[in-house]
Order: C-alpha cells, then structure tokens, then sequence
C-alpha cells in the first residue's frame, strides 16, 4: 500500500528523472575521460540500463 502511494504521489516519476539527470552528468564525465573507443562505447550501452530496468 505504501509504494503505491508513493507512486501515486509522483515519487517514482521524480526518482527516475533524477537518476536520468546523473545520467546525464555521468555521459558528459566520459567525455573528459581519456578511455578506449571500445571501454566509451561500452559504458554508453549500459548507462541507459542503469534507469531502464526492471525488477
């Protein structure tokens, strides 16, 4: 009963677009990040992971 009413209270909604914003944050470190084009391209792929699960 409690996580629903969170989520109805746009706890959920607010959770995900803070972590969508360090997201962000984190692709723009990359960029000031001397990596591999192999190691940038890897953690590009699983970034968007990191919000979009489920479970």
């Amino acid at each position: 009963r409690t996580a629903g009413l969170v989520d109805e209270a746009g706890g959920r909604r607010a959770t995900v677009a803070e972590a969508r914003e360090h997201l962000r944050a984190a692709r723009a470190c990359l960029d000031g990040v001397d990596l591999t084009e192999g190691a940038r391209g890897d953690l590009l792929t699983l970034i968007p992971f990191l919000v979009d699960r489920t479970g």
